[in-house]
């Protein structure tokens, strides 16, 4: 039976890291960029006296229901923009595994591949959305009709339910978790393809993507410790923040030092982090597809 090696996919991510710390931190950067945008963009609309509950506008209601429809909008458009730049860097990690020699420095590109992974990838996780409504619908009317069963075993029965639903959609997320490459790949809609790539291979699929999200836990949290640290050798008195009408921060090299530092680990971190999530799959695809035999020259 055709399959991959795990720890070979697992370790795919951190090579990468190794080989491309410059693009690991572009990518980190790119992925806040839509939420600060956003931030900004929202920043002339925040304090107003129509957001107070009980206050006494100073502008009208048409004035205030004009500037909510903004600040919607400006929402929307930050969310819209931060799911096209993930896309955009989830097809980068695929096509830096799956041709590395052809791909750039960073991988990251924008046409059809990059289309299709953002169709599959909604067209998913639609289906497993409406495939766990399935089965909690299923669980509530096994629960129904195991209602008058004795009082000690009622736990076991919905832990048994709890169980079987969460691995039903570990299956699902697993038996789905190539079509995505399998699109960048065949630069199409490539459902089929995907869905028998990972035949045989489901169980260590789930396995290495419950590895993989741990992995990207244990790498952010270090991070995360040196954002803080930074900032906390910055000097702040943590203490001023108490009256918010009072702190303020004075700007000096210290200060900006250790937040440029703390933004460096966060932008490195989750960079990192996304390199750790997306290269596994990247990698046990072109293992699987090395072993089928298929031919496909590196190109993009």
């Amino acid at each position: 039976m055709k399959t991959f090696s795990m720890g070979e996919a697992l370790g795919s991510g951190f090579v990468m890291i190794a080989k491309r710390p410059l693009a690991v931190l572009l990518w980190g950067v790119l992925l806040y960029l839509p939420g600060i945008a956003g931030i900004l963009a929202l920043a002339p609309f925040m304090g107003g006296s129509w957001m107070e509950p009980g206050a006494a506008p100073d502008v009208s209601d048409a004035e205030a229901i004009d500037a909510f429809l903004q600040m919607q909008g400006w929402s929307m458009l930050s969310n819209a923009l931060s799911l096209i730049v993930q896309a955009l860097i989830g097809v980068a990690v695929i096509r830096l595994i799956l041709w590395p020699r052809t791909s750039g420095w960073a991988g990251l590109r924008l046409g059809s591949a990059e289309f299709c992974y953002i169709v599959v990838q909604i067209a998913i996780w639609i289906g497993l959305g409406m495939l766990m409504l399935l089965v909690l619908l299923l669980g509530a009317l096994v629960g129904v009709a195991f209602r008058g069963a004795a009082p000690e075993i009622q736990p076991l029965i919905w832990t048994v339910l709890g169980v079987v639903g969460f691995g039903l959609f570990l299956w699902a997320w697993a038996r789905t978790g190539l079509i995505s490459v399998a699109s960048v790949d065949k630069k199409s809609l490539a459902f089929e393809e995907g869905w028998r790539m990972a035949r045989g291979s489901s169980f260590k699929l789930a396995v290495m993507g419950v590895i993989s999200a741990i992995l990207c836990f244990i790498v952010f949290v270090p991070v995360i410790a040196l954002a803080a640290l930074s900032v906390g050798l910055a000097g702040i008195d943590w203490a001023a923040f108490a009256d918010a009408e009072t702190w303020s921060l004075t700007w000096d090299a210290r200060l900006m030092i250790g937040f440029g530092l703390a933004l460096l680990f966060i932008f490195a971190g989750t960079g990192a982090a996304t390199a750790v999530a997306y290269a596994p799959w990247a990698s046990a695809y072109r293992q699987l597809r090395t072993l089928e035999n298929e031919t496909h020259p590196e190109s993009s």
